[in-house]
């Protein structure tokens, strides 16, 4: 009797460093899956036990289980969601920093993770909290405050070697600077076919996919969310519906549109990127179709003017290249600001500005011109500045395949081809809409009179 209850006792703790252990609260994390000494090429992921063990073991080292002082990152392991999972307590992001991170795949096979519930004062904060692997497939839902930088739905920081592809967003996300839908800080990765619907605000650097795209590839995504930014101080801060900021020689911003409403305090703000900044930065077939409120408050008149484009807010260097875009919402309450860039620096030793800035449109009743304010260094050429804005005609719109979002009523990136007249005609009925809009609402105001 007495062998047998020796017996039953050390089966109890054999079980205990094997079965799930509990982080906080009441949902345990689940390791057993995982042999560190047969690490599997894939891994399927069902139980919020089981998203927890992955959490931990990327994060923490397993004194619990095995003797290696390690924590594990997955490089070329695959991870596929099975099935939905509602998250029933508050959540620990998946990585930290650049010395544990996630490194590996995580399939989310069109499922969603829902109840993301982070309250946090430290930097990067998303489902991920620094991602170097690969995000696909995936919907998110819930809510993610901080009080530090770089927070996200999906991550708060992406790495070079980072991927998002076709995810989704649906949590509220609400920092200080560099606040994204789906990255809050983007380290030169690449985010394709993403879309963010929800609610993004912070102080400067807030973007509806993007707060901070750093040498990083943006394409085929869309923002339909609410973006808020609150502080202003310095003409690099930036709002904007793709990308706060997007800055950098690399970085691009390509086939993406905005169709959310943004309120901004910044000095940058744009319908799809805030500022631009690095000789060579790309925003190439993307447009903007949601409204711009400026936020002034009386004391920071004193600090610099905000700059409003309907594209860009300020594009602030040499070389940038802003190409077959437009622009068709409205900009309330700008200090300075234009139909596609609110500010451009032009210096004349770059005598082809029509290779930087080509075939970008925007109405002509809501904005006298399509700069706001050029920035000439050692001319004053404005005509050669301006070239590649109109508000008349566009040419030479090729197909790529992209998706546009928003209520257009003319989607031109799916075009093969684009004459002239059909676009002038397009303008012509985009200007007429908004006319006969003014004219009801001063009938309607009569009739309240």
């Amino acid at each position: 009797m007495r062998r047998a209850l020796i017996f039953a006792v050390i089966l109890a703790m054999i079980w205990t460093t094997t079965a799930p252990v509990s982080l906080a609260g009441t949902v345990v994390k689940d390791t057993t899956w995982f042999d560190p000494n047969n690490i599997q090429e894939h891994y399927d992921i069902s139980t919020e036990n089981q998203l927890l063990g992955l959490c931990s073991l990327v994060n923490e080292e397993q004194t619990d289980r095995w003797k290696p002082s390690r924590v594990e990152h997955f490089e070329g392991v695959t991870f596929t969601l099975t099935r939905d999972i509602k998250l029933t307590e508050p959540w620990i992001p998946i990585g930290i920093d650049n010395t544990a991170y996630f490194a590996g795949v995580f399939d989310g096979n069109g499922h969603t993770i829902s109840g993301l519930d982070i309250i946090t004062s430290y930097g990067g904060s998303g489902l991920f909290g620094y991602l170097s692997g690969e995000v696909r497939d995936l919907k998110v839902k819930g809510k993610n405050i901080s009080y530090d930088s770089n927070s996200g739905g999906i991550a708060g920081t992406l790495s070079e070697t980072g991927r998002v592809i076709d995810c989704t967003n649906e949590v509220t996300v609400k920092g200080l600077d560099k606040c994204g839908g789906i990255i809050g800080n983007n380290e030169g990765g690449t985010i394709e076919g993403c879309t963010n619907i929800a609610d993004i605000s912070g102080t400067y650097k807030i973007g509806g996919i993007v707060g901070e795209n750093r040498s990083g590839m943006i394409t085929n995504s869309c923002n339909e969310g609410k973006i808020k930014s609150t502080r202003r101080g310095v003409a690099t801060y930036g709002t904007g519906g793709i990308a706060g900021r997007s800055v950098s020689n690399d970085s691009e911003v390509t086939e993406c549109s905005n169709t959310g409403e943004i309120h901004s305090n910044t000095e940058a703000t744009g319908g799809v990127v805030g500022y631009m900044n690095g000789s060579g930065t790309v925003i190439n077939k993307c447009s903007n179709t949601g409204t711009i409120n400026i936020d002034i408050k009386s004391s920071d008149k004193e600090i610099s003017p905000v700059y409003a484009g309907g594209i860009v807010g300020i594009s602030g260097t040499n070389g940038i290249m802003i190409r077959n875009c437009y622009n068709i919402g409205m900009i309330n309450n700008p200090d300075i600001s234009g139909g596609i860039i609110g500010r451009y620096r032009n210096d004349a030793e770059y005598k082809r500005e029509s290779d930087y800035i080509s075939n970008n449109y925007y109405l002509s009743r809501a904005f006298s011109s399509g700069i706001g304010l050029v920035d000439n260094i050692k001319d004053n050429d404005l005509d050669k500045a301006t070239k590649g804005v109109s508000a008349t005609k566009m040419n030479n719109i090729s197909n790529s395949g992209s998706r546009i979002y928003g209520q257009v009523i003319l989607d031109l990136m799916s075009l093969k081809e684009l004459t002239s007249n059909a676009f002038e005609l397009y303008m012509e009925a985009q200007d007429k809409i908004e006319e006969l809009k003014e004219k009801e609402t001063g009938r309607n105001e009569q009739q309240q009179n």
